[in-house]
């Protein structure tokens, strides 16, 4: 068997929810108890809302019943929201970029294309797996040229644009740049997405039936903008709503 062992020091005073908590441990400590410690644990902090960001809630408010049948609305429009399935390798960046990298860092073609291709496998392991290659790139070839950094940016964007399930980017030079994102992402999606991004971004975006398009800053060149877009793609991911990323 094993025990778990909670202590407090004797002058200290619990309060009337931390002893709540306590005595419901002490009665669901059974095997198969988890769920009615689940429950008992909703009904002392509440549940917050249905899906977002706030944690707890009262659910005495509106009763469980209430709640679970509202549950069930919710959960009737998550289809709507689901993300559709993209492959990395099937999204377009439309991009004016000088991205490969340069013969006077790496003179071997057949090296070269293979650098290239470690670049690509290492974004889609994510951003930890491209630092390790930088460092690993550094260490055997030197400091890193300009293209290379653009070309891993680039790949990190392509990821990212995946799993939002934008299938085409593009940068627009005009006299107000923007970046376009051909997407299928419901604008149910899309609006819990803007409502969640720093200020910023969410002023950035525009939504219409297939495409969203995101303002970027003026004076900036090709590198900047891509970086700037890069960002933009970051910040939507990061916000994606968990149910909407795994589900």
């Amino acid at each position: 068997e094993a025990y778990a062992y909670m202590l407090w020091p004797k002058q200290a005073k619990l309060s009337a929810e931390a002893q709540e908590r306590l005595l419901a441990i002490q009665e669901c400590c059974q095997l198969g108890d988890g769920f009615k410690l689940a429950e008992r644990d909703m009904a002392i902090r509440g549940v917050g809302t249905i899906f977002g960001l706030k944690q707890s809630g009262d659910v005495d408010n509106v009763g469980m019943d209430l709640y679970l049948e509202m549950l069930h609305e919710e959960l009737q429009k998550v289809e709507k929201q689901r993300l559709p399935s993209l492959k990395v390798e099937d999204v377009e960046l439309m991009i004016a970029a000088d991205a490969l990298v340069p013969e006077s860092y790496i003179a071997l073609p057949e090296v070269r294309a293979r650098v290239e291709q470690a670049i690509c496998d290492a974004a889609c392991g994510g951003t930890e797996h491209t630092a390790r290659l930088s460092a690993q790139l550094e260490a055997d070839y030197g400091p890193l040229p300009d293209q290379i950094r653009i070309k891993m940016q680039m790949e990190n964007m392509r990821k990212l644009a995946s799993e939002l399930g934008v299938h085409q980017v593009q940068i627009v030079r005009d006299m107000a740049p923007y970046a376009l994102f051909n997407t299928d992402l419901a604008e149910e999606t899309f609006d819990m997405i803007r409502d969640v991004v720093p200020s910023d971004v969410a002023d950035a975006l525009e939504y219409t039936p297939g495409v969203i398009r995101a303002r970027l800053p003026l004076g900036m060149d090709e590198h900047r903008l891509s970086e700037r877009t890069w960002s933009i793609l970051s910040e939507m991911r990061k916000s994606l709503p968990v149910f909407v990323k795994y589900m």
